[in-house]
């Protein structure tokens, strides 16, 4: 996978409207690439859509990756070999 250094990534969320169940977008800033913003959507009819603005695949796994390790606070972790519950 190819290196992507993201300096700021934006969360936010929606529930059911319209054409869709809910999603969540993630808006973001990435050096040597620019900025954007990558949609995910539960469609009526259960699939997920993504909106990746030309990003490839691999591009979106990275940012996911970015986005849980400096964003997102786990509720288990891993320490000393051994799942820990941090709530």
């Amino acid at each position: 996978m190819a290196e992507y250094e993201f300096t700021t990534i934006e969360f936010d969320a929606w529930g059911p409207h319209k054409g869709n169940d809910g999603g969540f977008r993630l808006r973001w800033t990435c050096e040597g690439t620019g900025f954007g913003e990558t949609t995910f959507v539960r469609m009526k009819d259960g699939t997920i859509r993504c909106d990746n603005e030309t990003m490839g695949s691999e591009f979106i796994k990275a940012l996911m990756d970015s986005f849980i390790e400096n964003y997102v606070q786990m509720d288990w972790v891993v320490k000393d070999g051994k799942m820990v519950y941090t709530r």
